[in-house]
């Protein structure tokens, strides 16, 4: 096939061979420029389909020059990429957080250009974004995925995408819009943030099995430095309803980058980080270390004033330790756990316990929203505290009374019987 000439293009590379077919590089003698072909059998093809993806014009969209025959086959004539699929940079480790942002909002902006024109791509993975030297991210196949879950039907009738990044609703035959993929943009986003997908079943039925049942082990576990606003996004991507996730490829665009712009300026959340798997904690200073965030001085003086207060407290309890010979007390066990039922990612920092030794506070991301929960030592019944969305690195008030956390970029503070949360009044520290 090399050097052959199909119609106007002069083929001079085998690029590579797939479930779909061939593609080849070619030269377009016509006017003179390099594409690529992708041979597929003509009956596989949807015209509709294939026409309404070569009308998509965008730069993160792979542009179709034309749909033609030859030998029995046809053929779509494709810009040709100089680079390579996003999956090699992923097998090389996880990306750097600003690399896989800015790759992540490029590859939601072509799905919102896409889905603006009612195309559904259906397989949305590392194999198929390529990203050339200069960053920029290309979206390859679409108006092929329909096809590639056709050819892939089982005689089980199952679905098909590709199993690790098909959503809940591919994985049970249910009809599919462009929510889907989003879904598959937050596989794609946890997999180059912590260099492993989400789901990870050995086989395709425990694969589906987990898609549709379970969570995927939370993005500020798997390495220091993960801001929180970027846990929420993943895991809003990964919402198992449809309704439950962005309903557009736009507004994660938009969170995207204006976590970018945080991290340029140091306001995103990143205070720590739990590694769940290891059991181990990794502090601020080692989350910096991987991906530099500064601080900016207000917070510098805010988490200040906490360590202050923190190394105060903890002189007083070690006074009180030595002066006097405590008494033998009951070995206490307790949990840090939400109730049964409850879709569970991990805490955000260490709990805190209340300075009366009564109660215990942790912030614990649940059903895709970090809020802050407070149990009593006694019980093992943990009590959301209502309006607390956003809550991290909670800390307790010298009466035990109140218990003040973060969210976002301010400092709140609400009553432990759970009174609504406000913000936290100057020299309450």
């Amino acid at each position: 096939m090399i050097g052959a000439t199909i119609a106007h293009y002069r083929i001079t590379e085998k690029l590579g061979e797939g479930g779909m077919g061939v593609v080849y590089k070619a030269e377009d003698t016509k006017l003179d420029r390099t594409v690529a072909l992708k041979f597929l059998a003509a009956h596989l093809l949807n015209d509709e389909e294939a026409k309404a993806a070569a009308a998509l014009d965008h730069p993160n969209i792979c542009t179709v020059y034309e749909i033609g025959e030859a030998d029995g086959k046809t053929y779509l004539s494709m810009a040709f990429i100089e680079g390579e699929p996003l999956e090699a940079p992923i097998e090389r480790g996880p990306l750097p957080l600003k690399e896989a942002l800015d790759i992540g909002r490029q590859i939601a902006d072509g799905l919102e250009a896409a889905h603006e024109k009612g195309v559904i791509h259906r397989d949305i993975k590392p194999a198929n974004v390529m990203v050339d030297a200069k960053g920029r991210a290309t979206i390859m196949d679409f108006g092929l995925a329909r096809l590639t879950e056709a050819s892939r039907l089982t005689k089980a009738n199952q679905t098909m995408g590709t199993a690790a990044y098909m959503s809940p609703e591919q994985a049970q035959g249910i009809e599919v819009d462009g929510r889907t993929d989003l879904w598959a943009l937050g596989c794609v986003l946890h997999e180059m943030v912590a260099g492993a997908r989400p789901f990870k079943g050995e086989y395709d039925q425990a694969l589906l099995y987990e898609i549709v049942h379970e969570q995927p082990p939370p993005l500020t576990g798997a390495r220091a430095g993960v801001p929180m606003e970027l846990e929420f996004v993943v895991g809003k991507c990964l919402a198992k309803g449809a309704a439950e996730r962005y309903q557009s490829a736009k507004e994660i665009a938009v969170d995207l980058r204006t976590l970018s712009e945080k991290l340029k300026s140091g306001r995103s959340t990143v205070l720590g980080t739990t590694n769940l798997a290891a059991g181990q904690t990794r502090n601020h200073a080692e989350a910096l270390a991987s991906d530099p965030v500064s601080i900016p001085r207000s917070s510098q003086r805010v988490l200040q004033a906490v360590a202050g207060v923190c190394a105060l407290v903890a002189l007083t309890l070690g006074f009180l330790y030595f002066s006097e010979t405590p008494a033998q007390l009951p070995a206490l066990k307790t949990s840090i756990l939400p109730p049964e039922g409850t879709s569970f990612y991990g805490t955000i920092g260490p709990a805190a316990l209340s300075l009366d030794g009564r109660r215990i506070a942790f912030a614990a991301i649940t059903d895709n929203q970090p809020r802050l929960w407070i149990r009593d030592l006694d019980s093992l019944t943990a009590g959301a505290i209502p309006a607390s969305e956003g809550a991290r690195f909670p800390f307790w008030s010298p009466d035990s009374g109140s218990v003040g956390f973060f969210a976002g970029s301010d400092l709140k503070r609400v009553e432990a019987a759970g009174a609504p949360s406000g913000r936290l009044p100057q020299g309450w520290l």
